[in-house]
């Protein structure tokens, strides 16, 4: 299943379960009111809609002017037994479902496939207040809004964020690494050593002048990687760190300015799938000629399925998401338990490629 039907099928069971629990009633707002509430496109929007019509649980567009609500809504007043033995799990996204790596986006889909089989369902929720400094006020409404929800994932979410659920004491789990103020039990890839490794690897092939390109953003995984790489301690290792925003043209200028500053620097690490592609732009379109592996060395310490189309195939680490999946179901499961979860981190699986180039001879 490609990502526009698996978002698709989020969608569905969003609307679906927004519908049970009398958050939508009488009829559905307009495709245009529902694409932004939702932050997806028209095409994903409406395929959404037409399974809820297959399913019955709103009228054809065509039999009405607007799509008519057929199912009541599933609870009224107090939830019953059966409800109460499950309920509502809810993935707390500062950024739009669209621009979720694709990665995390698979995880997701076989999240909400585990769920269902125990009788939860999902909710995606986009809230831009998740990654602010000051997200209080906006946590407080969301969480008002949604009294049904039994545990909550966040992602991405900024340290107030965390700290504000660590205070309200609610069922949460971060994926993604939790800062240590919070103290709360995150699921994560183990950044630190998934770096080490990369940098033993360009390492062992000669390259002593290593950068690395961390996001802007202020993760604390970002923050991990940094410090693991700036620790790497072996004979004549030169670490080098390059701050990089999202936004390609941005990316080009800092890579630029890195370069002027380190012309004799051999070899890269990226940390984002997305900065493959604009890494491998500025060094085709750069004024002096920039070949991978001949000239720079790269490695990606995350996947995207598009990187395939790379060529040279790039040296990237993966994870298996259907795995990850299951260890999330898992700590949550422990959680609502009352057990004590901690950190628990993900080794992901090294693939190498033909980006590396072995200096040692040079």
């Amino acid at each position: 299943m490609n990502k526009k039907k698996k978002m698709a099928e989020i969608l569905f069971e969003n609307i679906k379960d927004k519908i049970e629990h009398g958050e939508l009633t009488g009829t559905l707002p307009s495709e245009r009111e529902m694409a932004r509430k939702f932050s997806v496109g028209r095409e994903t929007l409406r395929a959404a809609l037409a399974k809820l019509e297959k399913k019955k649980i709103v009228a054809s567009a065509e039999a009405t002017r607007s799509r008519e609500i057929l199912k009541r809504r599933r609870m009224q007043g107090k939830p019953s037994v059966a409800d109460a033995s499950a309920g509502t799990v809810i993935f707390l996204s500062p950024i739009p479902l669209t621009e979720v790596p694709q990665y995390n986006f698979q995880e997701l889909f076989y999240f909400q496939e585990l769920l269902a089989a125990q009788d939860y369902s999902l909710v995606v929720l986009y809230c831009p207040a998740a990654k602010k400094s000051n997200p209080a006020r906006a946590l407080k409404k969301l969480v008002a809004e949604h009294p049904l929800a039994k545990f909550w994932i966040l992602f991405r979410a900024s340290k107030a964020t965390q700290l504000w659920f660590a205070k309200n004491k609610l069922p949460v789990l971060v994926r993604g690494s939790a800062f240590p103020q919070a103290e709360l039990p995150y699921l994560d890839k183990d950044w630190q050593a998934t770096v080490h490794h990369a940098a033993s690897r360009l390492y062992r092939n000669g390259h002593r002048k290593i950068g690395l390109f961390v996001s802007t953003d202020p993760l604390r995984g970002n923050a991990l990687m940094e410090n693991a790489f700036l620790n790497f301690d072996l004979s004549g290792f030169r670490p080098l760190v390059a701050h990089v925003p999202q936004e390609s043209k941005e990316f080009s200028k800092r890579a630029d300015a890195f370069f002027k500053k380190n012309p004799s620097a051999t070899a890269v690490i990226l940390t984002q799938a997305r900065d493959v592609i604009s890494f491998f732009f500025w060094a085709a379109t750069r004024k002096k000629r920039t070949t991978i592996p001949g000239t720079l060395s790269v490695i990606c310490i995350t996947w995207e399925t598009y990187l395939k189309n790379f060529s040279p195939f790039v040296d990237s680490y993966r994870e298996d998401r259907a795995f990850s999946a299951r260890k999330m179901m898992r700590m949550m499961r422990e959680i609502l338990d009352g057990r004590n979860v901690r950190a628990r981190t993900i080794i992901p699986q090294f693939f190498p490629g033909g980006s590396v180039r072995n200096i040692q001879d040079v």
